[in-house]
């Protein structure tokens, strides 16, 4: 199974209802940051311009999830309608609100497990800076398969960086693999 299915199918079990943004990008704020400070002279370009340049720096989480009664997935938006979120605070649709991040996997092996694990602590971060955002949960969702060693690793992932874990079946099943008292 692809990953956009894995995310697609737990999406759509309604198991984490809520407004749904895919492959929002993080890291506006440091780039931007790190193109002013090597080139002085592009001051004189416009700020869409300089992140332009340095897009490869930013990265897209899989999805983010304002909690809400109901699931509705907002249309892919395209890198400019971002940066104009980005630019303009009353565009933000999650400034002070909280979110889950979410990062899909095809499967969960240990490398798998490891990177998504890698890119959740790094999206906080930087989903906190750019967005103004309020983290409330981290999530791997992914399909089947899954090693002895990252099932060890599933276990104390929930208490020690508060990142949950949930499998999703080929048929759209989804079930919690680390427990977490009270997700919704």
């Amino acid at each position: 199974m692809r990953e956009s299915d894995v995310l697609k199918r737990f999406i759509e079990s309604g198991i984490l209802p809520g407004i749904w943004f895919l492959e929002v990008p993080v890291g506006f704020e440091v780039a931007y940051k790190k193109a002013m400070a090597e080139r002085a002279e592009w001051r004189e370009f416009e700020f869409n311009k300089v992140l332009d340049l340095y897009s490869v720096m930013t990265k897209r989480i899989d999805a983010v999830c304002i909690r809400a009664r109901q699931n509705a997935i907002k249309p892919k938006i395209p890198l400019r309608y971002w940066l104009e979120m980005y630019r303009n605070p009353g565009l933000n649709p999650f400034f002070g609100r909280k979110v889950w991040l979410i990062e899909a996997k095809p499967r969960l092996m240990s490398d798998q497990a490891f990177t998504a694990i890698g890119q959740l602590i790094y999206y906080e971060h930087h989903f906190e800076r750019d967005w103004k955002g309020v983290v409330e949960a981290k999530a791997v969702v992914y399909g089947d398969g899954m090693d002895e060693v990252t099932a060890e690793v599933i276990k104390a992932i929930k208490a020690k960086l508060g990142i949950i874990t949930w499998h999703v079946s080929e048929e759209g099943r989804v079930t919690l693999i680390n427990h977490y008292s009270d997700p919704y």
